[in-house]
């Protein structure tokens, strides 16, 4: 199965263009006006003092947000588990970041834990359900690619291939899944305010690698090992192909759960052994003193993975809010046989469209697809042939060709060549989001590559090239003639003639890179096995409930943080104090619906509180009320007032958004400040626009 992304661009001087409130300045030399008129005529003073009470800053300029997670054990030895320990061990701070350019969110969440152990009936009936949806399967040497490190008769062993027969026992990961969420009212239900983790140790209950299934093997003897995993089918929406995920010893993302089960294993795709064989070969008796804290440490080690990964995630990318977002798609056909299959069945817009809107269900989503032949663009055609890299004459690799993504990115991107424009206008701001992305699909097994060096001498296939790649101000994505028609040419699986995979999940899966979301195993490739297309190992085209979470909750973030610092730099005057005043309602009722992780809505609601907390910094100039407001005004001065409170009131002054901004502008747009009014510095290196004179990011 070939890689869908490289999260790491080749280029670091990609240009964002960052979302800005800023007022309409025609409206507010109209106010400015009124109050300018009002003080040359005045006769009278009338000084105006502060109109609220509360002056303390609301919050400051960073966010510190509580995540409760819930352990529940089932087959851990209470009597094993040092709780406070194991909360000590566990990672109790998380400072989220932005991985390109790597920068943080001012974001820190603190985690809580919580501990449940479920009783034996429990644990029965766990098994029992279990043990009725077992599928059993015979395979040969399919267990361990190399041996675990080990010791025997003071001999190291380590990367010996083995020759094995292993009983495999299969559990469906969904409805195992499923089965815990129906009976999450046996250990105290789900955590309502933050995640559950289930962690089990089924090794004396259901069929399971045995230490003494090792001894024999380090022996030479003939063994029968009997791992079980979970599995489950997935069907490419293209076109058709089945592909059965078995090897996975974990699960979850459909509901805020995961399932982590110790025993199961080991894993083809992780490479990580279960607890028993963990423990063997380590010689750990976990009822000693030491054995008790090796088994915290090593359960700590996966609730760690899991935390950093599915319950607060980095992102890959600056996350950006917008009311409508349009994924643009432009499939270039450069097959030799444009009908096997036909390019248009390759995409299915539809389906696209539907799990985008699930994850921006605060936004409006569309998405359009236009398909081409290459020969429609002569200059593209004779680069993509003087880019194409000679086929790799490595012995026991397939030859392969491929692409070098990095001159047709040149002639697309906006600081290269700009050939962009030839197919999209983009526009990205605060109203319209737009995501292009470039589809390719190329003769017999030929696919974009890139020219690392890490990359040049790969054994693995689907390390030197690459399905998709996500670059921010755009996405490539290349499929070959080959996996078109991958069922032809089946891998470890039956012949599937006529099936294969189309763009469709890799376009959902590079997308979802576009908005933010990252890997869901770069820490620890246990969360691989998860319900997202953001994963490698399933192929399945949801986004997790972890994903979900992750993205909303930081689009709530960064709206209330902004609303939060503007609000505690701005005196509260007569001209703003019912933005004010609204601005904070609106931040109670973010923090509400955000603390119950209802984080659609919290969006509405913190997007609602930054525009007021702008509109009230905007009617608060600094040489208006740098000691509070004292204006001298004439008698008819009050009246001017009301005027100019009623145009404010009737919507002469608002909060806009950014600047429409597309990729083809030749200049870069002007943003002023929100707390001095000068003019900010993109700094490309980080992504972000700087205050020189508060010497600050924004």
């Amino acid at each position: 199965m070939q890689r869908l992304n490289y999260q790491q661009s080749p280029l670091d001087n990609r240009k964002q263009v960052g979302s800005c409130l800023v007022l309409k300045s025609d409206k507010w030399i109209i106010v400015l006006s009124i109050l300018a008129i009002l003080i040359v005529s005045g006769q009278t003073l009338i000084v105006v003092a502060a109109y609220a009470a509360d002056t303390t800053p609301y919050a400051a300029a960073r966010r510190e947000v509580p995540i409760q997670i819930k352990l529940v054990f089932i087959g851990v030895d209470q009597n094993l588990v040092n709780e406070q320990f194991m909360t000590w061990n566990n990672p109790r701070y998380r400072y989220q970041s932005y991985l390109i350019p790597g920068i943080s969110t001012n974001v820190i969440f603190t985690l809580n834990y919580s501990y449940v152990f479920v009783d034996q009936t429990f644990e029965n009936k766990f098994v029992s359900y279990l043990s009725s949806i077992a599928r059993v399967e015979k395979h040969s040497n399919v267990m361990w690619n190399y041996t675990y490190f080990g010791i025997d008769d003071n001999l190291a062993l380590n990367y010996t291939n083995f020759r094995i027969t292993t009983l495999n026992t299969f559990y469906s990961a969904d409805d195992a899944e499923n089965w815990l969420i129906d009976h999450a009212d046996e250990y105290n239900g789900l955590q309502t305010n933050g995640y559950t983790l289930i962690v089990a140790d089924l090794s004396s209950k259901v069929p399971s690698v045995t230490p003494e299934q090792y001894q024999d093997l380090m022996k030479n003897d003939e063994v029968e090992a009997t791992p079980h995993y979970y599995n489950k089918t997935f069907v490419d929406p293209d076109l058709g192909l089945v592909r059965n995920r078995r090897w996975m010893t974990s699960w979850g993302g459909n509901e805020r759960l995961y399932y982590l089960d110790l025993s199961a294993g080991p894993s083809l795709v992780t490479s990580q052994l279960p607890i028993q064989l963990a423990a063997s070969i380590n010689n750990i008796d976990v009822h000693s003193v030491y054995g008790k804290t090796w088994l915290n440490q090593y359960v700590s080690s996966y609730v760690g993975g899991v935390v950093y990964n599915l319950f607060t995630p980095d992102f890959v990318y600056p996350i950006n809010y917008a009311k409508e977002y349009r994924v643009k798609i432009m499939v270039i056909d450069n097959r030799t046989n444009p009908n096997n299959p036909r390019i248009e069945d390759t995409v299915d817009t539809d389906l696209i469209k539907n799990k985008l809107q699930e994850i921006l269900s605060f936004s409006k989503v569309e998405v359009e697809a236009d398909f081409a032949k290459v020969t429609d663009y002569p200059e593209l055609t004779k680069l993509i042939v003087d880019s194409t890299v000679p086929s790799t004459q490595i012995p026991s690799i397939e030859p392969t060709k491929a692409v070098d993504a990095i001159p047709v990115y040149e002639w697309l991107m906006n600081e290269g060549q700009g050939h962009i424009t030839d197919f999209f206008n983009v526009t990205r701001n605060m109203e319209q989001y737009d995501i292009p992305v470039f589809a390719f699909a190329f003769d017999d097994n030929c696919q974009f590559g890139f020219t690392f060096k890490e990359n040049i001498y790969d054994h693995a296939e689907e390390d030197r090239t690459i399905w998709g790649v996500s670059l921010y101000d755009m996405v490539l994505i290349s499929h070959s003639s080959r996996d078109f028609n991958r069922g032809d040419v089946p891998i470890n699986e039956p012949k599937q003639a006529g099936k294969g995979y189309g763009f469709s999940n890799t376009i959902i899966h590079e997308v979802g890179h576009m908005i933010g979301l990252n890997h869901p195993f770069i820490y620890d490739p246990t969360e691989d096995f998860v319900s997202s297309v953001m994963a490698y190992y399933p192929y399945g085209s949801e986004f997790s409930q972890f994903d979900v979470d992750a993205l909303q909750r930081g689009i709530a973030d960064q709206f209330m943080i902004y609303a939060s610092s503007t609000l505690s730099e701005t005196p509260s005057t007569l001209l703003n104090n019912m933005a004010i005043n609204s601005a904070r309602n609106y931040l109670r009722d973010a923090d509400e619906k955000y603390s119950q992780m209802n984080y659609t809505d919290a969006i509405n609601s913190s997007y609602n509180a930054a525009m007021q907390a702008a509109q009230a910094k905007m009617l608060a100039p600094n040489f208006l009320t740098t000691y509070g407001i004292l204006i001298g005004l004439a008698v008819g001065g009050v009246i001017g007032l009301a005027v100019g409170y009623f145009l404010w009131k009737k919507g002469a002054v608002v909060p806009s958004a950014s600047p429409v901004w597309t990729q083809t502008s030749t200049t870069t747009p002007q943003y002023p400040c929100t707390t001095c009014n000068q003019t900010l510095t993109w700094v490309s290196e980080y992504q972000r626009w700087y205050c020189q004179n508060c010497k600050r990011y924004q």
